[in-house]
C-alpha cells in the first residue's frame, strides 16, 4: 500500500511530524518546549506506576476473613473458579454460583476446597436463581462482604451477521444486566457490611476489536456501571473494584470455540449479507481473531490474585489491569491513540504484525 492511498490525515500527520522533528533539531526554543511538555505528560504516569509498586511492597493490611462470606458468580472454570480456591484457602466462606452445578467443573471444585464452600445453582439471567443464592447466604448467619461478578460470555462474528439485535441482547443480558441483577440483591447486604464489589469487566472494556463487538460493547457498560458505582459508593463505606484482564487461556478464549462460533454466526446469515462481506472477509477476520489469540496468557493466577487482593486488601485500587510486561505497555501506549490511531493499528495485517513483535519480546511463559 503506497504513500498516496493512505488516508488524507494520515500523510498530512506524518509530514507535519517529520517537520517539527527537522525544526526541534534546528531551533533551541522549540525542542525545549517539546522536552517540557513530554515531561510533564510523561512525569505524572511514572511517578502513580511507582507508586503503586512501593504501595505493594510496604502499605497493603488485610481484612479479616472470620465469618465474612463472599459471592463468585461463574464458578464453573476459569477466573471465577481459581478465585474461589484462593478465597476459600484465605478462609472465607465461599458461595460459588455454577451454571451447571453437578458438571464437571463445579464437582472438581466442590472436591477440591473446604466444607465451608458452597456449590449454588446460578443462572444470573434468572431472578429466582439469584434470589435463591441471596436467601441461602442470609440463613448462613455470615457477614456478605464480597460479590464477585465474574460471569460472562462471548459472541464471535461480524456486527450485521445472522441476527444481530439477538446476539448483542443475549451477550448484554450475561455481562451487563446479569451484573446489574446480582449486585442490585445484594446491594443491602453490602451496604451493611461496607464490603466489596469486584466487576471482572476487561481491556476490551476500553477498547473494540472487530469481530467482538458484543463483547466489548457490553465490557464498555460494565466498566461505566462500575465507576459510576463506585463514585456513588464510596461515602458510604463501600469499594467497588474493576478486575481487566487482557487475555487469557480460558475457555472462551480457545481457537477452536472461536472459529465454531463465527463459522455457526456465518452459517445463519442471509445469502445478500454473505455476497457482500464474501468468504474472504470471513476468513480475515477468523485469521485476525485468532493472532490476538496467540497473546493469550497461561498464568491465569495473575487474574485470581487481583481478585483476592481486590476483596482482601484494606484499600484495594480502584482497578486492576492483569497483562504481561510486554502487552501491557502496548495496551497503554494505545490509550494515548486518538481514534484515527487505533482504528490503524486494528487493521487485521497492522494486529499481525503486533502480535509478532509482543510475541518475539515476551518472555516464554509456563505451560499449565
Amino acid at each position: 500500500m503506497g504513500f498516496t492511498s493512505w488516508h488524507p490525515l494520515w500523510r498530512i500527520f506524518l509530514i507535519t511530524f517529520a517537520i517539527v522533528l527537522y525544526l526541534s533539531n534546528h531551533l533551541t526554543g522549540l525542542n525545549g518546549l517539546i522536552k517540557l511538555v513530554g515531561f510533564f505528560f510523561a512525569l505524572p504516569h511514572i511517578s502513580w506506576q511507582i507508586s503503586k509498586v512501593i504501595r505493594n511492597w510496604c502499605q497493603l493490611t488485610f481484612v479479616s476473613p472470620i465469618n465474612k462470606a463472599v459471592l463468585i458468580t461463574g464458578c464453573d472454570s476459569g477466573f471465577g473458579q481459581m478465585a474461589a480456591k484462593a478465597l476459600d484457602t484465605y478462609g472465607f466462606h465461599v458461595f460459588a454460583g455454577c451454571l451447571q452445578p453437578k458438571g464437571l467443573g463445579a464437582q472438581k471444585l466442590y472436591k477440591t476446597t473446604s466444607n465451608r464452600l458452597r456449590i449454588l445453582s446460578l443462572d444470573i439471567t434468572r431472578e429466582d436463581d439469584i434470589d435463591a443464592a441471596i436467601k441461602e447466604i442470609e440463613e448462613s448467619d455470615l457477614t456478605l462482604w464480597a460479590v464477585i461478578n465474574n460471569a460472562g460470555i462471548v459472541d464471535y462474528g461480524a456486527i450485521e451477521w445472522d441476527n444481530n439485535a439477538n446476539r448483542i441482547r443475549k451477550v448484554m443480558d450475561v455481562n451487563l444486566f446479569g451484573a446489574i441483577r446480582v449486585i442490585s440483591a445484594c446491594l443491602p447486604l453490602i451496604r451493611r457490611s461496607k464490603g466489596r464489589i469486584v466487576n471482572v469487566s476487561s481491556v476490551f472494556g476500553r477498547f473494540t476489536l472487530k469481530g467482538l463487538t458484543p463483547y466489548c460493547m457490553s465490557k464498555h457498560a460494565l466498566k461505566s456501571y462500575t465507576d459510576g458505582l463506585r463514585r456513588e459508593l464510596t461515602d458510604f463505606g463501600v469499594k467497588v473494584v474493576c478486575i481487566e484482564p487482557l487475555c487469557y487461556k480460558t475457555d472462551m478464549t480457545k481457537e477452536e470455540r472461536m472459529e465454531e462460533d463465527l463459522n455457526a454466526c456465518w452459517k445463519t446469515t442471509s445469502d445478500e449479507v454473505k455476497s457482500f462481506y464474501s468468504e474472504q472477509y470471513k476468513t480475515e477476520l477468523q485469521e485476525s481473531l485468532a493472532s490476538h489469540f496467540k497473546l493469550a496468557r497461561s498464568e491465569l493466577k495473575e487474574v485470581s490474585e487481583a481478585i483476592e487482593e481486590a476483596v482482601t486488601a484494606s484499600s484495594p485500587l480502584e482497578f486492576y489491569r492483569c497483562t504481561g510486561p510486554v502487552d501491557g505497555l502496548i495496551v497503554w501506549l494505545c490509550e494515548q491513540f486518538n481514534d484515527q490511531c487505533l482504528d490503524l493499528i486494528m487493521r487485521a495485517s497492522n494486529l499481525k504484525m503486533l502480535v509478532k513483535a509482543v510475541n518475539f519480546f515476551s518472555p516464554k511463559q509456563k505451560v499449565i
